[in-house]
């Protein structure tokens, strides 16, 4: 069976929800057994046991969050060649996906022969704290389904 792990880092709430629905929508295709941990509970030892990563943080200041960028390097001592990834972040509208791609780029520098999965997902929110504009929840799930079909 394939296993989908979604990690995020979130400081108000919004990245985890969307996290949240990221998962839902790997989930409702086909048998992918998915988890979701919270960047701070994370073991990165057991990294190994996953087919998908999928990594998630808030933008700050165009770059994913402090946090994220450790977890990213504490993958490279890990073997974990030929894993599928994916980012995603929530932002500003001007920041619009600066941080996804430096997750991307970070990652696959990291974790030699892994491969992007599906472009990144920025959601937008409307402020620092949020909340997340409307229209932009449905995006999450879809981009769930599109991490479960590639």
């Amino acid at each position: 069976m394939t296993r989908a792990l979604v990690v995020y880092d979130s400081k108000y709430g919004n990245t985890k929800v969307v996290a949240e629905l990221i998962a839902k929508g790997i989930q409702t295709k086909g048998k992918i057994k998915t988890n979701l941990i919270f960047m701070d509970d994370i073991d990165v030892k057991k990294m190994s046991d996953y087919d998908i990563l999928v990594i998630g943080s808030p933008n700050h200041y165009s770059k994913p969050s402090k946090k994220t960028l450790g977890f990213i390097e504490k993958l490279r001592d890990m073997n974990l060649a030929s894993k599928k990834i994916a980012a995603f972040d929530t932002c500003l509208r001007k920041q619009e996906g600066r941080a996804f791609r430096k997750i991307e780029a970070r990652t696959l520098e990291n974790v030699p022969g892994s491969q992007v999965v599906t472009p990144g997902l920025s959601i937008l929110v409307g402020g620092l704290k949020g909340p997340i504009l409307d229209g932009e929840l449905p995006k999450c799930e879809e981009f769930g389904k599109k991490i479960a079909k590639g």
